[in-house]
């Protein structure tokens, strides 16, 4: 099954997700999620059930969340679903044959209702709209020219700002894959990109104790990183005297840092996305949405605008 599929989804499907969201306080909280129902086969199937860890035994229905502990079983011959397993990190078509299929990845921990309320309020949609499909590389006849690299908006070249003790890190660029160099001390690493608008790399460090200077290509983009205190790690308004205490917060702080937090710390919350992307659905999809030159949300009420997320003052 391509992403393209996994992503497909249709006006009845998001009307489908809406009720869900307004009836279930588990639907709309997509940052406690390890999983998501897909589709099922036939559409109109009663046969998929969804085992919840307290016991209880539901129909399942595409777009579903599936939560710590949940598990996903086929009553019947000739019937299937496709869950995304966040544990796997990719979809898994289920059958009858199949028996009890449970989730693999682990309980993302608590959040508070504030920091549920904003990532529900602007970032809900990246789970019930289609994605942007990548394109599959194919083999071309004639000399290919390979696009210029050039930084994309949402991560400007230039000075940026990491935690110290920090040891993951995630850039992202358009224009293909190429090598990645960083300077000081932390060493080298090499991109994992995928074919698609947008390369990235995901690299480990040792921990991070002085500024280093990361370079994409033959010094084609420049980002000069500066160590800054943890304490100094900007948090959202509404969440000032309570620091993220979990792994679903600090994703909700790594999303309120690209739409409306300073500029200078948007290297941050790419790293902490992609790194909270190994275990924690949302983060997987966020992660995917960016990597996809899809970050595209609607503005958050009462919050920054789609505009202002690229006029964020500096630190």
């Amino acid at each position: 099954m391509t992403r393209a599929d996994s992503f497909r989804t249709g006006v009845a499907g998001a009307a489908a997700w809406a009720a869900l969201a307004l009836a279930s306080q588990g639907a709309a909280q997509p940052i406690r999620a390890v999983g998501q129902v897909l589709a099922l086969r036939p559409e109109a199937t009663s046969a998929v059930l969804i085992l919840r860890r307290d016991g209880h035994r539901v129909a399942a229905h595409p777009f579903d969340l599936l939560y710590a502990g949940d598990s996903v079983t086929v009553e019947a011959d000739g019937a299937s679903v496709d869950v995304f397993d966040v544990g796997s990190r990719s979809a898994r078509r289920i059958r009858r044959a199949d028996g009890v299929y449970a989730l693999a990845g682990g309980a993302p921990g608590g959040a508070s209702e504030a920091y549920v309320d904003y990532f529900r309020r602007g970032f809900a949609a990246l789970f019930n709209t289609p994605r942007k499909p990548l394109p599959v590389e194919t083999e071309a006849r004639g000399q290919a020219t390979a696009p210029p690299l050039r930084a994309d908006s949402l991560l400007p070249e230039g000075r940026q700002f990491m935690p110290r003790g920090s040891t993951d890190l995630a850039v992202f660029w358009r224009g293909g894959a190429a090598a990645v160099t960083l300077s000081g001390r932390a060493g080298r690493g090499e991109p994992a990109s995928a074919p698609g608008p947008l390369a990235s790399a995901t690299l480990r460090l040792e921990p991070l104790r002085e500024g280093l200077r990361i370079t994409v290509g033959a010094k084609a983009l420049v980002w000069t990183v500066e160590v800054a205190d943890p304490a100094d790690i900007p948090v959202p308004p509404w969440a000032a005297g309570r620091p993220p205490g979990s792994d679903p917060e600090r994703l909700v702080r790594a999303a309120w840092l690209l739409r409306e937090g300073p500029a200078t710390w948007r290297l941050f919350a790419v790293s902490e996305i992609a790194t909270l992307s190994r275990g924690n659905y949302a983060a997987d999809r966020l992660w995917q949405a960016i990597r996809a030159g899809d970050f595209e949300t609607p503005a958050i009420p009462g919050g920054g605008s789609q505009d202002d997320r690229f006029t964020a003052s500096e630190k």
